[in-house]
């Protein structure tokens, strides 16, 4: 890997565990406005992607207006219970695009993202 590509993971890294513990913080209800915003401020934009027949699943993206530029989170929920079946964030920096699937997240970031989308988002998904 080269020093460019390292360093946008580095950053991506660090970002997602800044983003993970705000989303841990709204659901919570520990949250300080002040400081984190409000959940339905959190992010900048938020569309369906892809949407899997067979699979039963549709998955979004979510831009955020924080973690970084480019910072993104893509959450696949199942079209029939609405729950959520997987996340991975993405930060671009640069040219490189660096994405992070669920498994290699630090340490109880991928519980705190599926339960922010669980809670806060899974009704638009329903909606929709």
């Amino acid at each position: 890997m080269d020093e460019r590509y390292e360093e946008a993971r580095r950053r991506a890294f660090d970002n997602l565990t800044s983003v993970a513990d705000d989303f841990r913080l709204f659901v919570t209800g520990e949250a300080d406005e002040d400081e984190c915003g409000t959940p339905e401020e959190y992010g900048l934009d938020w569309e369906r992607q892809v949407r899997d027949y067979v699979a039963g699943t549709v998955t979004y993206g979510h831009l955020l207006m924080t973690g970084g530029p480019g910072a993104e989170v893509r959450v696949t929920f199942d079209v029939e219970t609405c729950e959520v079946r997987s996340v991975a964030y993405s930060y671009s920096w640069g040219d490189e695009l660096v994405t992070i699937p669920e498994q290699e997240m630090p340490h109880g970031a991928a519980d705190a993202l599926r339960n922010y989308y669980a809670t806060y988002y899974a009704d638009l998904v329903a909606e929709d």
